[in-house]
C-alpha cells in the first residue's frame, strides 16, 4: 500500500494553473531542515490519539497495541543507530491529560486517503495543518485545565507551540510529532507534512499501527525519502529504480515485509544526517523531476 508522504512534500512548492508542468525536486533539501533536523543525540516521539467520526474509536487494546509497535520501531532505529556509530536516545510520550487519552477532531475528509485524493495537494497541505493546529490547541486546552499554567508567550494555538512546550519539558534537540487515526483495518495513507518547508513545522499522520510504518513516517520527519512510485513522481524515477535494484528491503520502500527484515540504504542515512557524502549517483538520483499544480 501506498503512503503519499513524499507527494504531501510539494508543500514548499509555489502552484501554477498548469497541471501538467514539471519543476526540479531535489529530496536533500529535506536533509537537517525545519525542527526535526539530523537523527541524533536526544529525541522525542510524541504520539497524539485522535479519534473522529469515521474512524474506528480508540480502544485500551488499540492504543497499548501501537504503543508496542512503536516500542519496536524505536528500538530498530536505535538499533541502526548504534551500527553506524550514532548516538541517538529515542524516547516515547502520549497525549494523556485531564483524564483524555484521545482527542477528537474529524479529518478534512473522511479518511486520509480522501482528504489526499479529493483535494488538490494546495488544499491537503492547508486543510491538514489546520486540522493538526486545532488539535494541538485542544491539547493545550487539556493541559491548563490539568493544571499546567501558560501564559501569552506559551499557551499553545497550534503545532508549533505544542512542540516548543515537549522540548522545553523533556529537555531533547527534536520532536517528532505522530498523530495516530485508527483505520489500520481498512485501505488508508500514512503521510508526512511540512518536511520541505520552514512555513509551519513537520508533523506525521500515520493509519497504521504496525513497526514499520510508525518507523518508516518517523525517518520521514528527519528527511529520508520514499523509495517506492507515487502518482507524482510519474513514470519510474532514477531513484526508485536504483532503489529496486540495490536495495530491495530499504526501509523507506513499501515492500510488505517485517521490520527485522529492512534495512538503511546510504541514500537514507545521508538524508537523515548520519553520513555527510554520499556517491555521486545516488546524489543525483536525489533530484527528480515532479508535476506542478
Amino acid at each position: 500500500m501506498k503512503k503519499l508522504a513524499t507527494v504531501l512534500l510539494l508543500v514548499g512548492i509555489v502552484f501554477s494553473a498548469s497541471a501538467q508542468r514539471r519543476v526540479k525536486y531535489d529530496h536533500a533539501f529535506s536533509r537537517d531542515h525545519n525542527v526535526c533536523k539530523k537523527l541524533k543525540g536526544d529525541v522525542l516521539l510524541y504520539l497524539v490519539f485522535v479519534d473522529s467520526k469515521y474512524t474506528k474509536p480508540w480502544t485500551y487494546f488499540d492504543i497499548t497495541s501501537t504503543l508496542d509497535s512503536a516500542v519496536a520501531a524505536i528500538h530498530w532505529i536505535e538499533e541502526q543507530a548504534k551500527i553506524n556509530g550514532q548516538t541517538l536516545n529515542i524516547s516515547l510520550k502520549y497525549f494523556y491529560a485531564d483524564s483524555q487519552l484521545t482527542v477528537y477532531k474529524d479529518l478534512p475528509k473522511k479518511s486520509l486517503y480522501e482528504t489526499i485524493e479529493k483535494q488538490k495537494l494546495k488544499q491537503v497541505n492547508y486543510s491538514m495543518n489546520q486540522w493538526s493546529d486545532a488539535i494541538a490547541k485542544k491539547i493545550g486546552e487539556a493541559f491548563e485545565r490539568n493544571g499546567w499554567q501558560a501564559d501569552k508567550h506559551t499557551k499553545i494555538k497550534n503545532k508549533e507551540r505544542l512542540i516548543a512546550k515537549l522540548r522545553n519539558d523533556e529537555k531533547v534537540e527534536s520532536v517528532a510529532l505522530m498523530y495516530m487515526v485508527n483505520n489500520y483495518y481498512k485501505k488508508d495513507y500514512s503521510a508526512a507534512f511540512n518536511t520541505y518547508s520552514n512555513e509551519d513545522v513537520e508533523y506525521a499522520v500515520t493509519s497504521y499501527k504496525n513497526p514499520k510504518t510508525i518507523a518508516h513516517e518517523f525517518l520521514h520527519l528527519f528527511g529520508s525519502a520514499d523509495l517506492y512510485n507515487t502518482e507524482h513522481k510519474g513514470k519510474e524515477s532514477k531513484l526508485v529504480k536504483l532503489a529496486n535494484k540495490e536495495f530491495p528491503n530499504e526501509i523507506m520502500t513499501n515492500k510488505p515485509i517485517k521490520l527485522e527484515e529492512a534495512y538503511m540504504s546510504p541514500i537514507t542515512k545521508y538524508l537523515i544526517g548520519w553520513d555527510e557524502a554520499i556517491e555521486e549517483n545516488y546524489r543525483t538520483a536525489l533530484i527528480e523531476k515532479r508535476k506542478k499544480e
